[in-house]
């Protein structure tokens, strides 16, 4: 078997014989137990249970305790057996979405699982049960027997001719109960004569109740017949209920039942033949369907039957995939049942000590030894409670390999909790092959949250300082020897791990992440640009901040996803980060050369919203202090009196135009400090309504009065522009031509303006705008 070993000594190892795990008291394993170190290896290396290292390097095996002296490595690969006294199937393929053991038998789902769980049992059918030529036995001796013998009603069977089969069996019954050979003949011995069809019954109702008598199973309470009861007294055999106690008589019960009858008849499908006949069936199926759907018109019965044909002719396509897949793998249907059960490595379900006396046991050591034990109680039951034991050991052998499956009432620690299974140490996330197989653990790494960084550029990501001084630490100690802030290594990591780091520290920190890229990836990477790199800038908190703009190429959003970070170690890595990997550098898909980093909608409508125009007047004058606004006073005072329509109801007629600009008015100057912009306004007497237009001579100037609050983020208002000006109205007409008394004139389009002087050159220009276009402009090309 795949579990033994022998021994040098002879002795074959590998089944479980005892269901205690250690001895509590020492920790040490218990010979043929769960943990027995001769069956899986020595716990400490090269040393025996006897606790003796190996006399001498040819040596391998202990005289005494007959352990392999060997690396203790051995306890996580080797493995033990559990040999079940009846077979059980596997819950995989009874419970799985597709019940393959249904489809092989040809059964219902409900019907393999009542039989396999001991509630039905799977009787053969009536002509069957009449044909005895199938028993093993009687197809040996059959070319022997001259003639059919018959059964005469209230007559034993007599034993006709010489059969040497009968005979020998005749003979093992004279040596088990001692009695003479005149009564042993007159013995009945039931399915070991072979029987011919014609029986001398009057009635079919005798025959069927001869034949019910004698394969029905008895039940509590039922009284032997007088005449076989004053049989067997004589012959000193004594019997109370037929009930029996002891492994054969327990099997014997479960013949029709259970996982055995199940792992019977799978045993005799041949997956060759069985696609072989499957395959001439389904033509014929096929012929037949084809026939009646070719009919114009069906009357009821063959309607119905055609509905009945295509549901055959579905079940048999399906036994014809699965027995093709089986063929293909190499696949026995017998594989689907057990008949020992395997017993994993014990470092695999270990044994922990914890604080003081508590000890830790994996839930897998409880589900073997409620197998063992259950299988066990085979061997003192009765016959009465056979179907009911071989229900537990299905039970305890589900629970082990998918504890719950199917709906089934999970087995549960003390503490209410249920157990857990094979499947579930495998399957999942936090599973054997995902968390440990799959997944790698990478130094210099590590994950965290993200979160959004509307602050940060396209090329950066903010990462948390507690993460930042751990992933850099190699980096941070090599500054602080090298600047000799510490004397040593020891001295660098007390400095770093001190709770009150300096300010020295980060700026440190800081400047060694400035020039040192880290990458960034986020599960499952798909395709390349599934890992980036950027530029780290520490954060306070324990998120990552991430730019919203990258996140379409990493597929993520902020609602809870992780990212892994990695910091490239060598300057090749360092190199090859920064060249191929930047973010910025990411700006097409691979796939479909498609622009990958396009704007949110979040940001489609901000910039929407700061470029809006409003077309309507300025309608309402501005307040009158300026001081409170904190823009400077200027130096000299305005006359509101009679230039600004300030409550002034004389003047509702004139408008206002508010002047920015140091070159429009000759008065208008520059005060002490460089940053103060002194104000002029000019009244000029336009339309009957009532206008107030700004002129601006930079849009420095501009956004100052707009974070001052001196005008709205929609309002039209004139900028100076300096070199070429681009308009989509580049051919259109002026709207106005004003010119002055000195020569000087100005053409006003509907965008921009342009003011002449004598000469007929351009001294300024002006173009038409709002605070919010000028705001995005200033963002965009900063």
């Amino acid at each position: 078997m795949w579990a033994e070993r022998p021994l040098v000594s002879g002795m074959t190892v590998g089944r479980i014989l005892n269901a205690q795990t250690v001895n509590y008291k020492t920790l040490r394993p218990v010979m043929g137990g769960f943990f027995c170190e001769r069956i899986f290896g020595p716990i400490k290396d090269f040393e025996c249970a006897c606790e003796r290292k190996s006399p001498s390097p040819k040596k391998m095996t202990c005289r005494d305790c007959h352990v392999d002296y060997t690396s203790s490595t051995v306890r996580r690969h080797r493995l033990g057996y559990i040999e079940l006294n009846s077979p059980v199937t596997h819950i995989w393929y009874l419970k799985g979405r597709i019940n393959y053991i249904s489809i092989f038998l040809g059964y219902r789902r409900k019907r393999v699982e009542a039989v396999t769980y001991c509630t039905e049992k799977l009787e053969i059918s009536d002509r069957r049960r009449l044909n005895f030529s199938f028993s093993p036995a009687v197809k040996k001796c059959f070319k022997k027997v001259p003639c059919y013998s018959y059964i005469e009603k209230d007559n034993p069977i007599k034993i006709r001719g010489k059969l040497d089969k009968i005979i020998q069996i005749i003979k093992d019954i004279d040596k088990l109960v001692g009695s003479s050979k005149k009564i042993s003949q007159r013995f009945s011995l039931p399915n070991s004569l072979p029987i011919s069809r014609e029986f001398p019954w009057e009635t079919q109702k005798d025959r069927t109740s001869f034949f019910g008598y004698m394969t029905c199973l008895p039940q509590d309470g039922d009284i032997p017949i007088p005449t076989y009861s004053n049989v067997v007294s004589n012959l000193g055999i004594k019997i109370s209920n037929f009930s029996f106690t002891g492994l054969k008589p327990a099997l014997k019960v479960l013949d029709n039942t259970g996982g055995s009858i199940i792992q019977k008849r799978l045993r005799r499908i041949k997956p060759k033949v069985l696609y072989s006949a499957l395959q001439d069936r389904l033509f014929e199926f096929s012929f037949e369907i084809s026939d009646l759907q070719a009919q114009s018109y069906l009357i009821l019965w063959d309607f119905r039957r055609l509905q009945r044909l295509i549901t055959h002719r579905a079940k048999v396509i399906r036994r014809l995939k699965l027995a093709r897949d089986f063929i293909e793998n190499g696949s026995l249907p017998k594989w689907m049942t057990l008949s020992v059960i395997p017993v994993i490595p014990p470092d695999l379900r270990p044994i922990i000590q914890l604080d003081g006396d508590q000890v830790a046991v994996s839930d897998l050591n409880k589900l073997y030894q409620n197998i063992f034990f259950r299988n066990n109680r085979f061997n003192r039951i009765s016959t009465e409670s056979a179907l009911f034991a071989q229900r537990l050991l299905q039970e305890a052998v589900d629970a082990l390999i998918e504890n719950g499956k199917g709906g089934s009432e999970p087995i549960r620690a003390s503490n209410d909790r249920p157990l857990k299974s094979l499947s579930d140490i495998l399957k999942g996330k936090k599973g054997r092959f995902r968390q440990n197989l799959l997944g790698k653990r990478v130094d210099y790494s590590g994950r965290s949250v993200i979160v959004v960084g509307p602050t940060l550029k396209l090329h950066q990501c903010g990462l948390p300082k507690e993460m930042a001084i751990e992933l850099f630490q190699p980096f941070l100690i090599r500054q602080l020897v090298k600047r000799n802030i510490v004397s040593s290594i020891v001295k660098a990591k007390r400095f770093i791990k001190e709770k009150d780091q300096p300010l020295l520290l980060w700026d440190l920190l800081q400047q060694i992440m400035d020039n040192h890229p880290i990458l960034l990836n986020r599960a499952p990477t798909l395709h390349r640009l599934g890992i980036q790199a950027f530029q780290p800038k520490l954060v306070n908190g324990r998120a990552i901040l991430l730019h919203p703009l990258v996140c379409t190429a990493f597929n993520a959003d902020f609602d809870g996803d992780q990212m892994a970070v990695h910091v490239p170690l060598s300057a090749e890595a360092q190199a090859e980060a920064w060249k191929l990997m930047w973010s910025r550098n990411h700006l097409l898909s691979p796939a479909t050369g498609q622009p990958i980093l396009v704007p949110s909608q979040d940001m489609v409508l901000g910039c929407y919203y700061l470029t809006t125009f409003n077309s309507k007047p300025q309608l309402t004058p501005l307040k009158a202090s300026n001081t409170r606004l904190g823009i400077p006073s200027p130096t000299k005072k305005a006359k509101t009196k009679d230039c600004f329509p300030l409550g002034n109801e004389r003047k509702k007629e004139e408008a206002s135009v508010k002047i920015f600009d140091e070159g429009t008015q000759k008065n208008l100057r520059i005060g002490k400090d460089k940053h103060d912009v002194s104000l002029e306004e000019v009244s000029w007497k336009r339309d009957s309504k009532k206008r107030i237009r700004y002129y601006f001579s930079d849009s420095n100037d501009l956004l100052k009065a707009y974070y001052q609050k001196e005008i709205d983020l929609h309002q039209s208002v004139w900028v100076r522009k300096n070199g070429s000006l681009e308009s989509e109205k580049t051919l259109e007409s002026p709207l106005e031509i004003r010119v002055n008394s000195f020569g000087q004139h100005n053409q006003i389009f509907s965008t921009y303006q342009y003011d002449y002087d004598p000469n007929g050159k351009k001294v300024k220009q002006y173009v038409r705008t709002t605070p919010g276009r000028v705001l995005l402009n200033t963002l965009l090309f900063a």
